[in-house]
């Protein structure tokens, strides 16, 4: 993984834990992270995070 994928890992981590996955949007993901809905969907598969990476 690189430091992009890494980053938004950490979003979707932090939005997991205080909303749960459901109510964690990609929109909401991305702007934690601080890049725009495409870099995400570009960088990963949206909402189909593995989470067995971490």
């Amino acid at each position: 993984m690189n430091k992009t994928d890494d980053k938004i890992m950490g979003a979707a981590l932090k939005l997991f834990a205080e909303k749960g996955y459901v109510d964690a949007g990609t929109r909401f993901i991305a702007d934690e992270a601080d890049f725009s809905e495409m870099t995400l969907f570009r960088s990963l598969k949206p909402k189909k995070i593995s989470l067995k990476r971490y």
